[in-house]
């Protein structure tokens, strides 16, 4: 798979001196070890460039066991930097947050995704396609073409995004790639039992004090197929919680019984984080998308921010989604 991006990338590169990674303003373990994977490809073909990865933000203490030597740049060390290539990862430019005024100033823009709605714009070349389980998988082939051998390094960022994305391969965004991959990434005799605890499983202790606010806060919908509950800055002081906790809240609240949409609202400067997860009746990426032009995601599980606060937010989308549900 994409034999001629990945040539046309590589040649890209080839030409540039200075190279810009970014993703997502609200990191996951996808998004970063995608920027990670690509700073040690590139620097290894090209030992003579700067490649540098730069984020709005420090990433969540939960994802630095990923980093190991690699630095991640906060944009306040890098906004007056220029580039000669862009590559935004998981994601559009739109969601980069402040890098994306380092992002557009690049010679040549490029796009690695794996998203099925939201994050458009314009790229001198897209890498993207919706028939793989993460954007690592993306990479991979990447790595493939490159002519580049795998080794234990590569293996556990691969692994990484890929058991993120797609729930340790219970979502429907596994696909039977995803599973062939895996079993050559494990054939390089990487720690996976390790990899796999610290992304699913090792959480604070001051997450599981802001989960259980949470949990006490839940409430269905008037149908009952729509589950809700938020997350004040009030909430977030009281346990000690930081943003980095909140990310995995949202999939506590899935699968409970004769529930379809599940929503998580979450209080911002200027507004609410919506993230909303899906049992297949509405396409909540396609649904977040309609909403703001900055929202988006895959088909079960999504997201957007509203210029509304909490409350406003929750009677606005359980009263659209009740009635997409009812048609």
């Amino acid at each position: 798979m994409f034999k001629e991006k990945s040539s046309k990338l590589h040649e890209k590169i080839k030409e540039s001196r200075s190279i810009l990674i970014t993703g997502t303003k609200k990191e996951d373990a996808d998004s970063i070890s995608a920027e990670i994977l690509l700073k040690i490809i590139i620097e290894h073909e090209f030992k003579e460039k700067r490649v540098e990865i730069v984020n709005e933000e420090d990433p969540p203490e939960k994802f630095k066991f990923l980093l190991e030597e690699v630095k991640i740049f906060p944009y306040v060390r890098r906004k007056n930097e220029k580039y000669d290539l862009g590559i935004v990862v998981d994601c559009g430019s739109e969601r980069t947050g402040k890098v994306n005024n380092i992002y557009k100033n690049c010679g040549y823009k490029v796009k690695i995704d794996h998203h099925s709605f939201g994050n458009e714009g314009n790229y001198d070349l897209e890498i993207t396609s919706t028939n793989v389980g993460s954007t690592t998988e993306i990479i991979y082939h990447i790595i493939k073409n490159w002519n580049l051998k795998l080794n234990k390094r590569l293996a556990k960022l691969i692994y990484a995004g890929l058991i993120a994305d797609t729930g340790s391969f219970q979502y429907d965004l596994t696909k039977p790639s995803s599973l062939r991959i895996c079993a050559e990434l494990l054939e390089t005799g990487f720690d996976f039992t390790k990899t796999a605890e610290m992304i699913n499983l090792v959480r604070t202790y001051e997450m599981k004090k802001l989960l259980g606010l949470v949990l006490c806060n839940m409430a269905k919908s008037k149908g009952g197929n729509i589950i809700y509950s938020y997350i004040t800055n009030e909430m977030l002081k009281k346990t000690g919680a930081t943003n980095s906790d909140i990310g995995d809240i949202i999939d506590e609240l899935c699968f409970i019984k004769d529930v379809e949409i599940s929503i998580l609202l979450v209080e911002e400067e200027g507004g609410t984080r919506v993230s909303m997860r899906s049992k297949g009746k509405i396409n909540v990426g396609e649904f977040c998308k309609k909403l703001i032009s900055t929202g988006g995601g895959h088909p079960r599980a999504a997201g957007c921010k509203l210029n509304m606060s909490i409350w406003e937010a929750k009677d606005f989308l359980l009263q659209k989604l009740e009635k997409a549900l009812i048609y």
